[in-house]
């Protein structure tokens, strides 16, 4: 993987880091929302025809006898009247599902990673291919990724692209309702993902048998300030980093009593039997870097030496905080010079909407070989990482001295 400041190369490693994105984080998160809102009323033409419209949930009760019988009717509602999901977004997340939730409903996001399952897509969904020809039109993203030839499936600027569309069915109902519709309408398989997650995953069969979806959707719909639950989501780059580093023969190595990455170094020093055959590569957790206040999400050790540190993240929002993480992140690369090297390890579709920041780390990155050359990239997503390990394990190996 070369590294330099040709214009071409950072775009085609920005089109490559778009391009292997993960978009398949946990479903895990939940919204509020403040009455029943003017958009509901717009699109239901009315509070009676929303209200008819929940009842032919609850009508439901005794029509069925097992889950799966279920399943297939809410499928059905929701194949009849696409508008019954916003009745299933109000009743389980007040205000929409989130991100996750909607990239598994719409798109399955175990083909999300398919050049085959999006041709299907623009072959069948007419408001798929308008949005895939705005974006591989749009002179800002082609000043990105590079132009987007739909004929050239080698390219990761198109499966970028492809990639990017799918984000612009994330944003609020008011906005991404004709998108959510169209995707129900044009592809079956849409309203028996969703009918399955609220069946098996969350209470509707519960609600359905104790006549209570008209009152719990009263309640969510007067719900302020809920809690905002995340389970698992927090610790997903976390957890997908470990799998990548035991997969590649990392062996974990927990060193408790020490809580400082430099007393963590004098540590190694002092060892002479440290590493064995089926140790030869070591990866540790949560250590703090005093001199410069960091703690490091992972140190990778080899050869009675630490030689890499890493910082991972996954962002499903492109929020401010993002860019704040970019000029943190430039800095810390910065102090580590001549010291670690310094991985930084993120994911999620939140960086779709932050092409220049990742233009800029990109950028920073080719500078920074210039003075410390190296060809392990500084910027991974999760898939870009797996794809280095043997890199950064080689580089590990052939570690002389004291940088």
């Amino acid at each position: 993987m070369e590294l330099d400041l040709d214009p071409n190369s950072v775009r085609r490693r920005l089109a490559e880091f778009y391009a292997t994105l993960d978009l398949t984080c946990e479903i895990a998160e939940s919204m509020t929302a403040e009455g029943v809102t003017p958009f509901l009323k717009q699109v239901f033409a009315g509070d009676d025809a929303f209200w008819r419209a929940v009842q032919s949930f609850q009508n439901l009760k005794g029509t069925y006898r097992t889950e799966e019988e279920l399943i297939e009717k809410v499928s059905e509602l929701l194949r009849e009247n696409p508008r019954n999901f916003l009745i299933l977004t109000h009743l389980h997340r007040q205000l929409r599902f989130t991100n996750l939730e909607l990239v598994h409903f719409l798109f399955d996001r175990h083909q999300i990673n398919s050049l085959e399952f999006y041709r299907k897509l623009l072959e069948n969904d007419p408001i798929f291919q308008k949005q895939f020809e705005r974006t591989a039109s749009s002179k800002k993203w082609n000043a990105y990724v590079g132009s987007v030839n739909l004929q050239n499936s080698e390219d990761p600027a198109l499966l970028a692209s492809l990639k990017k569309v799918v984000t612009n069915y994330l944003g609020s109902e008011g906005s991404c309702w004709p998108l959510w519709k169209a995707r129900i309408e044009n592809d079956v398989s849409v309203s028996r993902r969703i009918a399955e997650f609220v069946v098996r995953n969350e209470d509707l069969k519960r609600l359905i048998e104790n006549d209570s979806v008209k009152n719990a959707l009263e309640r969510s719909l007067r719900t302020v300030n809920v809690e905002i639950v995340k389970r698992e989501r927090g610790e997903y780059g976390s957890r997908k980093v470990k799998e990548i580093l035991e997969a590649a023969g990392f062996v974990f190595e927990q060193y408790s009593n020490i809580k400082d990455i430099e007393d963590l170094e004098k540590f190694l020093k002092s060892q002479r039997m440290l590493i064995t055959a089926s140790a030869e590569y070591i990866y540790t957790t949560e250590k703090l870097w005093e001199k410069e206040d960091k703690r490091f999400d992972f140190i990778l050790i080899s050869k009675n030496r630490v030689q890499f540190v890493m910082e991972t993240n996954y962002f499903t929002t492109s929020m401010s905080k993002i860019r704040e993480v970019v000029r943190h992140f430039m800095e810390l690369k910065k102090a580590c010079r001549n010291k670690y090297r310094l991985i930084y390890i993120t994911d999620g579709m939140g960086w779709f909407d932050l092409a220049k920041n990742v233009k800029d780390m990109l950028e920073f990155e080719a500078e920074e070989r210039k003075i410390d050359p190296s060809r392990i990239p500084f910027l991974v997503n999760l898939e870009l990482f797996r794809k280095s390990i043997d890199m950064i394990k080689a580089e590990m190996a052939s570690a002389t001295g004291t940088r």
